[in-house]
């Protein structure tokens, strides 16, 4: 079975990542490995909801659009 490691990963995000692993019980390779099966599977809803930064971005570049 192939491995993957995560090198330079953020402190912060690396203790969220320990705190749901702890919160569900499993091993923080579980909860990495459930989270990209998850994002992977909800993907198309995840490209639907637009972030706030996007939003900004779009409504700026929208209004620069119209004549």
């Amino acid at each position: 079975m192939p491995n993957l490691q995560i090198k330079g990963i953020d402190e912060d995000l690396y203790n969220q990542i320990k705190e749901l692993a702890r919160s569900e019980s499993r091993s923080i390779s579980q909860e990495v490995l459930y989270l990209i099966k998850r994002y992977l599977a909800n993907r198309k809803s995840f490209e639907k909801h637009r972030t706030p930064a996007e939003e900004i971005i779009l409504t700026h570049w929208s209004s620069c659009l119209v004549p």
